[in-house]
């Protein structure tokens, strides 16, 4: 009965242990993989908002009409 039950709580340690384990790697915080340059803006290659990138697509980053998107926008009134 003893080994039975040491086994049992071995198991069962090593279950919630694991599950700790799989809960904290998934509280990692995550970072920029960009940084900011001295004047403290964001590099030339994000764009200067959603909006505008909806509004003006970049040739071969974006493709088609954001009519939907854009006047959804303007309604609410989320332009800036």
């Amino acid at each position: 009965m003893t080994k039975d039950f040491f086994s049992r709580w071995v198991s069962r340690a090593a279950i919630k242990t694991a599950c700790l384990l799989v809960a904290a790697a998934g509280f990692q915080a995550c970072t920029d993989d960009y940084e900011l340059d001295n004047e403290g803006s964001y590099p030339e290659w994000l764009g200067n908002s959603i909006y505008e990138e909806l509004k003006n697509p970049k040739p071969g980053n974006l493709t088609g009409t954001f009519t939907n998107y854009l006047r959804l926008i303007d309604d609410l009134g989320y332009t800036e």
